[in-house]
């Protein structure tokens, strides 16, 4: 394994001679320590943040280090933070506990949930209906009980599943009956009502009022 100086990129070479490329992990580092400052900086924490690379296989072989930080394999980690402990004060015990509880208080899954408002994109730019499912060159129109690709003609009855997936990524928060109908571009309010409730969406409110929501996993 080589580090490969201004790349941010570590090659791989393979018994057989292959030879792989991938993002380095100090990249990897220099991101988080970045979040983790700012998150510090957030909450009036001063201390400085140091990293590492570890190596989980003790058998790997580095060839050319990197600059940034040192790489260690698992046996070193106990030796490298008692170093560190010497090199740089140790905090109060009260102080290590409050940093703790902030970091599990933050610590949250990431989620990109709703594009539109993370991205800044004003969604009366969408575009509106039910892309087909097989060609996505076209909208799909509902023809008896299905949608059907005006260009390639390819049917599917369950093509507005992924299109109210879309918008909940995209726009997020409640949908509505009207709402719904609207994205889809399709009329029938029965139609909407049948396909929001065959989703098993979170529901809230009865009738017209009826909102219904979508719940992201990690």
């Amino acid at each position: 394994m080589s580090f490969l100086a201004g790349t941010g990129q570590i090659s791989r070479v393979l018994e057989n001679g292959q030879i792989d490329h991938f993002e380095s992990p100090m990249v990897q580092i220099d991101r988080n320590s970045d979040l983790l400052f700012d998150l510090f900086r957030l909450k009036d924490i001063h201390m400085p943040i140091l990293g590492a690379a570890v190596l989980s296989n003790s058998t790997q072989k580095v060839n050319v280090q990197p600059n940034q930080y040192p790489v260690l394999f698992l046996g070193e980690i106990p030796t490298f933070i008692k170093r560190q402990i010497k090199n740089h004060t140790v905090i109060e015990s009260n102080q290590a506990k409050k940093i703790a509880e902030i970091l599990v208080e933050e610590h949250q899954p990431f989620n990109p949930f709703p594009i539109c408002n993370r991205w800044n994109v004003d969604t009366a730019f969408l575009k509106k209906g039910v892309f087909c499912t097989k060609c996505s060159a076209c909208m799909m129109k509902r023809r008896f009980r299905t949608w059907v690709c005006e260009a390639c003609f390819h049917r599917d009855p369950y093509a507005h599943i992924q299109a109210i997936k879309e918008w909940f990524m995209l726009i997020g928060g409640e949908i509505t009956n009207k709402k719904c109908r609207e994205f889809l571009d399709v009329q029938s309010y029965q139609l909407v009502y049948r396909v929001l409730k065959e989703m098993n969406l979170r529901v809230e409110g009865t009738g017209k009022k009826t909102k219904y929501k979508m719940v992201f996993r990690e």
